[in-house]
C-alpha cells in the first residue's frame, strides 16, 4: 500500500522537531558544561550552585538529545510504514498532550506566574501556544487512528 500523505507530513515534522531538539539539547549541554567550569573556577563565590546548575543543564541536554534521536527514529519508521513507529508516535503524542494539558491547567493555579490575576501578553501567549499544541496533537492522534492510516501500517 502507498504511504498516505499525512504520514509523510508527520515524518517531516518529526525530523523538524528533532532538529529543534538537537539545537536546544546542545545549547543546554554546552551551557551546562560552561556553568560547571565557571563554578569550579569561582568556587568561593557561588561556585557550587553554578556547578550544580551546570550539571543539571548537561543532564537535561543529554535527555533532550536522546528525545531528538527518538524523533528521528520515529520519522524514519513512519516513512517505512513500520507499525512500531506508529505506536511510538502515538505514545509521543499522548505524552505531549499530557504535558501541554498540565502546563495549561497550571496557568490557572493561584501560585503560577500566569495564574489567577492580571494577565499579561506573555501569559496569554503561553496559554494560546499550549492550546494550539493540544489541538495539533489531538488532530495527530485522530489521524493515526483513521482506518486508512491504520491499514497502511498493517493494523486492522
Amino acid at each position: 500500500m502507498q504511504r498516505p500523505v499525512g504520514v509523510t507530513i508527520l515524518a517531516v515534522l518529526c525530523f523538524i522537531g528533532a532538529a529543534i531538539l538537537v539545537i536546544c539539547g546542545l545549547v543546554l549541554l554546552l551551557g551546562g558544561a560552561w556553568l560547571a567550569t565557571l563554578g569550579s573556577v569561582h568556587a568561593a563565590s557561588g561556585g557550587p550552585v553554578a556547578a550544580l546548575l551546570g550539571g543539571m543543564g548537561a543532564v537535561a541536554g543529554i535527555i533532550i538529545l536522546a528525545i531528538a534521536a527518538l524523533h528521528v527514529a520515529v520519522g524514519i519508521g513512519l516513512l517505512g510504514l513500520k507499525s512500531w513507529a506508529r505506536i511510538l508516535a502515538l505514545v509521543l503524542v499522548v505524552f505531549g498532550l499530557a504535558l501541554n494539558a498540565i502546563f495549561l491547567l497550571g496557568a490557572w493555579l493561584p501560585g503560577h506566574p500566569a495564574g489567577i490575576g492580571p494577565m499579561h501578553f506573555h501569559h496569554i501567549h503561553m496559554i494560546v501556544r499550549h492550546l494550539i499544541a493540544i489541538a495539533i496533537e489531538a488532530w495527530i492522534l485522530y489521524y493515526l487512528f483513521r482506518p486508512h492510516v491504520k491499514q497502511a501500517f498493517g493494523v486492522s
